[in-house]
């Protein structure tokens, strides 16, 4: 619909919340088309936080996938673009919390401990609902 009326500004974040939602409902094939077009027409509109947006929740795709170095490529370049463009909180801890689960899967549980960490301190910092989820994940990597 927003391609029929030429809303291409709303479509990357239609396109995120369709493969979000198609992802989780076990589709990673479908939900990597949608985010694949998102990307591609946040990139065409020139927004950095718009791609970060819509790379930071491919991201979690990915990594519900296991999909962990395409899982990685995503939030790095979410790190990338965040401090080309004005670092954004929110998607800094986002990436970062990713980028630890990808360590912890890799038994890395050092890394994953301080990405962890510098995702916590960012979302309490913001007051933000995640810290606790975070939190919560920090505990159960093993010491």
């Amino acid at each position: 619909m927003a391609r029929q009326l030429g809303n291409r500004d709303s479509l990357p974040f239609l396109l995120m919340n369709l493969g979000g939602a198609i992802g989780y409902q076990g589709d990673y094939e479908r939900a990597n088309a949608c985010f694949e077009e998102g990307v591609e027409v946040a990139r065409h509109l020139g927004s950095s936080w718009l791609i970060s947006s819509v790379l930071r929740d491919w991201g979690e795709i990915h990594l519900k996938y296991h999909q962990l170095d395409a899982a990685t490529a995503a939030f790095q370049e979410v790190l990338t673009l965040t401090s080309d463009s004005g670092r954004d909180p929110y998607l800094i801890a986002q990436a970062h919390y990713g980028l630890a689960q990808i360590a912890a899967l890799r038994g890395n549980t050092t890394e994953a401990r301080r990405l962890g960490t510098d995702s916590l301190s960012t979302f309490e910092a913001l007051g933000h609902r995640k810290a606790k989820a975070v939190k919560v994940w920090l505990h159960s990597l093993p010491t």
